[in-house]
């Protein structure tokens, strides 16, 4: 066995678990977002949620430690959850009903778009680092954060019935 394999094979087993553990909490953070009922704004709260990620990921691109990485990472999976619910809901309000299916399609084609463009794009300032995510997650940072000022564009009085406002 040459010399670090196993070294790598650890690294690379506790990256699953900890990849699987981060897929988990959504999926956990999800149903209670889904669950309760919204009181707000939501230009607001999908600001914070945002910003709370962009956070969290400029702080795991600062730890060298995979556990706190991967702690850190967990968080960002329990803000992803509430968001990408609130995502939905506002969208599934928002658009006439007539047009609902069409705007979901839509929606999901861009975030797969964003997906493969987000991947290729941390592929690429990893391996400007030297092999280092650091970089990456410094870029998922600022789309994070330009997402959480994006946010604040959602138009309120036209998503005031989706929240509960106004009544």
């Amino acid at each position: 066995m040459p010399a670090g394999t196993e070294g790598d094979l650890v690294r690379g087993f506790a990256g699953d678990i900890i990849a699987v553990g981060v897929g988990e909490d959504r999926r956990v953070s999800v149903g209670g977002a889904g669950a309760r009922e919204r009181k707000g704004r939501p230009q607001r709260q999908l600001a914070l949620y945002h910003a709370a990620s962009a956070v969290l990921l400029i702080a795991v691109s600062r730890v060298s430690l995979l556990w706190a990485a991967g702690v850190l990472l967990l968080g960002v999976g329990l803000v992803g959850g509430p968001r990408d619910t609130l995502h939905q809901v506002v969208l599934g309000k928002a658009a006439p009903e007539e047009h609902r299916t069409e705007a979901f399609a839509w929606m999901s084609t861009f975030m797969w778009a964003g997906y493969g463009v987000g991947s290729a794009v941390a592929g690429q300032l990893a391996g400007a680092g030297g092999g280092s995510a650091g970089r990456a997650f410094l870029g998922a940072a600022v789309a994070a954060a330009l997402a959480s000022a994006v946010s604040l564009l959602v138009r309120p009085e036209r998503f005031a019935a989706v929240v509960g406002e106004g009544s």
